[in-house]
This record gives structure tokens, C-alpha cells and sequence, in this order.
């Protein structure tokens, strides 16, 4: 479909170069996601993982007994011989019964390969049938269409001429866009959900949740955007040639807000935040917080379990009002307790989320991502005018919203280059956070940790290099605990130098 009026573009067919950049991307990710999947059929696991995880076994045995005598003591000093010994035996019986982070490992690897091998399968799905659908949009004219009817039910339902209501229209063809794209979606979200998740024994969304989430999600994300693209128009509209600069100084502004919004207004109509009940691991954090001069203001338990298995743990907060939440699944896991994270494991994690906080990672990831935004928008001023770019895809006229949403076809290619380089920052920052928590002498914690993790997750434990370095935003677990060792290495040889 195209706008009356339309004549073919004089200059570059903007539309062939964005289904050539649309097609050369999705075979690039077809061809690592085939690399990944060689990794994936092994049915050994690497040796120099299974060295990593034995020695930490070997760290925790070496461990044991030298804390059994302290607690021992403790039960003298208290009197109570009779508990001793029934506590002596039954944590005998208990450190006999465990099995080893290895024996863990081991059992759970085959899992681990067919949970990642069905993931990897979803994705060369995810990936076909996104072409297809971009593919068909583009060569029918859907845009085209979709925006025509929003110019009708502007003018129907409001009175407003086309010529006159850019933002109405661009607000009404931006909500249908949105809802158009979350059915489009909702076959494999399902699939994703319902059936691999839950094979894999991580899904605990009901259908009524589901259907909730997806509402809210719709709701939120138009009360954020609509308002947000209305002030782009403006900008660009106001702005002359210098538009891009002020809509990059518009997004600065959006983002600083939305570090305080997001997580105070817009994450509780999802997940119950409950204050993390008074004991051993909510003494521990504290102390640790002030240790840091972290300063800890709000301290949470967050009901992740409610909708999948996988845990996790981050920080947050603006200024001076930090706050530390916690994932339900990270501090007990009833399912297996064998790989539930004890108090050390837990302070040593958040000891390395502290880390990120220490060395200013959160704020140079926020100037990080607005660089990518002033490089996107100072391109997309190169565009906007260009009559070609809007001919090319069928229309005549040439509004903002449009513009934004055909220069991200041409923008894919540059997009898939900034997250790789994104990446590889990111990970930067993981190891030099891992750093910062071995020199707290948090290492033996936070390796068994996120081993536990790790393996409770069914993480993928073998990669192929230049799929971990496309796609993965942290170390893999082998990576992690390597460098962590050297850490301890240096640590330890710096100490020996000054004595």
C-alpha cells in the first residue's frame, strides 16, 4: 500500500537496503546460533570447568573443619553438651548426605545442554519468523495502512485534519503499533512460557498472570512512550537543524527521571517488594553496606518466585536513597536445597552488585547508553529530511514518528555493532566487580555462589566464543571463577610484598 500521491524515490531505494540489512542480520544470527548449537550437543563437560567447581569443593572441605571446633565451643560455653552432640551428628550426617558442587555440576550438565539446546531451537524460530513478518510488513505496505487509519480516526473521532494533528495521529498509529506487535509476539511468548520454561521446570506464571503482565505491560509502555514521543515531535519541529541535539538532551533528562520512576511506580505493579525480615543475612548485609559507606536506605525481598524459578539480585536508588533487592529464589530454593545460597553467598553476591556501585559502573553504563543515543539520533538528522526514505517505503509525507520508525531498519546494522561493543564493556565491568569482592576477601562466597546459580539455572556452561561475545553481557562461569583466582593470586602476592 502506499499514500495518494506517491511517486517512486529518485535517489536511493531505501526500502531494498533496509530488507538487505533485515535479511544479512538475521543470517548472521542464524550462522552464530548454529555455532552455539555445536557447543551445545557435547555431552562432556569442559575439564577446566570441572577443575574450577572441584577446587571450590576442595576450599569448603578444607573450611569445615576448622569452624566445627569454633561452634563447639560456642555449645560448651553455653552449656548445653546434649545439643552439641545432637548438633555435632546431625551436621555430620548432614555435610555426608550433601552432595558436592562437582556431583551437582555433573547431574545437572545434560540438562543444562537440552534446556539451552530447546532455547536455541526457540530462537532460530524467534528469528525466521521475525524475518517473515518484517519482511511482509515492509513489501505491503503495512505502515503505510496502519497510519492511514490513524489519520481516519483522527479526523473521525476527533475532527482533527491529518495536515494539522501530527501528534494524535502519530500517538494513535504509535498505540496500535504496540498492541499489533504484542500479538504478533504472543504465540511464541506463549510457547517460550508455557511449554519450554515450564518442561524445564522454571515457569510459575499462570494463565491469569500472564494475561495481566501482558496488559500492564501494553499500559505502561504507552503512558511512558506516548508522552515521550510527543516531546520529540515538538523538538524536532522547534528545533531546526540542530533537533538532534535537543532530543538527545530530552532522553538525558527521561532516563535520569526513570532511574527513580521505574523502580518506585512501575516494577511494584508487577512484584510484591517486602522489607527483608530482621536475622543473620539482613544483619550481615547491613554491616557490609556500612562497611562500603553504601548508603543503604530500603533493604527487599522481592516475590520473584511467583513467575519463574531464576533468581537474581540488584541495587538501585538515586543519590543517597540506595536500595538492595533481593529475589526470594536467591535466598531459599525448597525445590533443591542442596544449591541454596547460604548468608556468606548471598553478602559475597551483593558484594560484588556493590562493586558496581564502588567504581561508578551504573554511571558510566548511563553515559555509555546515552552516547549511543546522541550517535543514533545525530544520524537520524541526517536522514529525517530525505524525501527518498519515505517514498521508498510508501509514503509522501514525512513525519517524525515515521521517520523514527523506518530509520530503525536502516539503523539495524550499526545497532548490532554498539551492542556488541555494549557487551564487551559490560563484561568489563562483571570481572573488575568480581575484583572488587575478592579483595573484600569475598572470594571463596561468591565463587560457590554463583556456582550454585549457575547450576540451579541450568546456565550454559560451554560456549562458542563468538556467540558469548555477540550475545552475552557477563563472563561465562568458567571465565568468572578463573579470574577470580588470579585476583587472589595478586591479592595475595601484593600482601607479600608489603610485609
Amino acid at each position: 500500500m502506499r499514500q495518494q500521491g506517491w511517486t517512486p524515490p529518485s535517489g536511493v531505494n531505501y526500502l531494498a537496503l533496509g530488507l538487505g540489512f533485515v535479511v544479512v542480520e538475521q543470517a548472521f544470527e542464524m550462522a552464530l546460533a548454529l555455532r552455539q548449537r555445536a557447543y551445545l550437543r557435547r555431552d562432556k563437560l569442559p575439564g577446566r570447568l570441572e577443575d574450577q567447581v572441584r577446587a571450590i569443593d576442595d576450599d569448603a572441605a578444607a573450611a569445615a573443619p576448622a569452624a566445627a571446633p569454633a561452634a563447639q565451643e560456642m555449645a560448651r560455653d553455653e552449656g548445653d553438651q546434649d545439643k552439641e552432640k545432637s548438633s555435632s551428628s546431625s551436621s555430620s550426617n548432614n555435610n555426608n548426605n550433601k552432595a558436592s558442587l562437582l556431583e551437582q555440576l555433573r547431574s545437572k550438565f545434560h540438562k543444562s545442554q537440552t534446556y539451552n539446546l530447546d532455547k536455541n531451537t526457540l530462537s532460530f524460530v524467534n528469528m525466521g519468523y521475525g524475518m517473515a513478518v518484517s519482511a511482509a510488513m515492509l513489501l505491503s505496505g503495512f505502515n503505510v495502512w496502519l497510519w492511514t487509519q490513524s489519520e481516519a480516526v483522527a479526523q473521525s473521532a476527533f475532527g482533527l485534519e491529518p495536515a494539522s494533528s501530527e501528534l494524535v495521529v502519530g500517538s494513535l498509529f504509535l498505540l496500535a503499533q504496540s498492541v499489533v506487535g504484542a500479538v504478533i509476539s504472543m504465540p511464541l511468548t506463549i510457547y517460550s512460557t508455557f511449554w519450554v520454561e515450564a518442561e524445564h521446570g522454571f515457569n510459575r506464571t499462570t494463565p491469569s498472570l500472564f494475561v495481566a503482565d501482558t496488559l500492564k505491560s501494553l499500559a505502561v509502555e504507552n503512558v511512558i512512550v506516548l508522552p515521550l514521543m510527543a516531546g520529540i515531535v515538538k523538538l524536532v519541529r522547534w528545533g531546526g537543524e540542530r533537533f538532534w541535539l535537543y532530543v538527545w538532551g530530552l532522553l538525558v533528562g527521561f532516563s535520569m527521571v526513570m532511574i527513580t520512576v521505574y523502580p518506585n511506580f512501575i516494577m511494584p505493579l508487577f512484584n510484591e517488594y517486602k522489607p527483608l525480615p530482621d536475622g543473620e543475612l539482613k544483619s550481615e548485609i547491613e554491616k557490609l553496606a556500612a562497611r562500603l559507606e553504601f548508603p543503604l536506605t530500603k533493604l527487599y525481598e522481592v516475590d520473584g518466585s511467583k513467575r519463574s524459578s531464576h533468581s537474581n539480585a540488584y541495587l538501585y536508588g538515586f543519590l543517597r536513597d540506595k536500595r538492595i533487592v533481593l529475589y526470594d529464589t536467591l535466598i531459599k530454593n525448597e525445590e533443591e536445597p542442596a544449591l541454596a545460597c547460604t548468608t556468606e553467598e548471598v553478602v559475597s553476591i551483593l558484594a560484588h552488585e556493590l562493586g558496581h556501585w564502588s567504581m561508578s559502573h551504573t554511571v558510566k553504563g548511563f553515559l555509555l547508553q546515552n552516547v549511543v543515543y546522541l550517535v543514533a539520533f545525530r544520524l537520524f538528522g541526517l536522514f529525517l529530511h530525505d524525501p527518498d526514505m519515505y517514498k521508498s517505503f510508501g509514503f509522501v509525507d514525512q513525519p517524525v514518528v515515521i521517520g523514527l520508525n523506518l530509520f530503525s531498519y536502516i539503523m539495524a546494522p550499526l545497532g548490532t555493532v554498539l551492542s556488541i561493543a555494549v557487551n564487551a564493556v559490560t563484561r568489563k565491568f562483571e570481572y573488575e566487580a568480581d575484583a572488587f569482592a575478592v579483595n573484600l576477601g569475598k572470594a571463596d562466597g561468591l565463587k560457590s555462589g554463583l556456582a550454585k546459580i549457575s547450576i540451579a539455572n541450568l546456565a550454559s556452561f560451554d560456549h562458542d566464543p563468538l556467540y558469548h561475545a555477540v550475545h552475552h553481557s557477563h563472563p561465562s562461569l568458567l571465565d568468572r571463577l578463573r579470574a577470580m583466582d588470579c585476583a587472589v593470586e595478586e591479592m595475595t602476592h601484593d600482601v607479600k610484598k608489603v610485609k
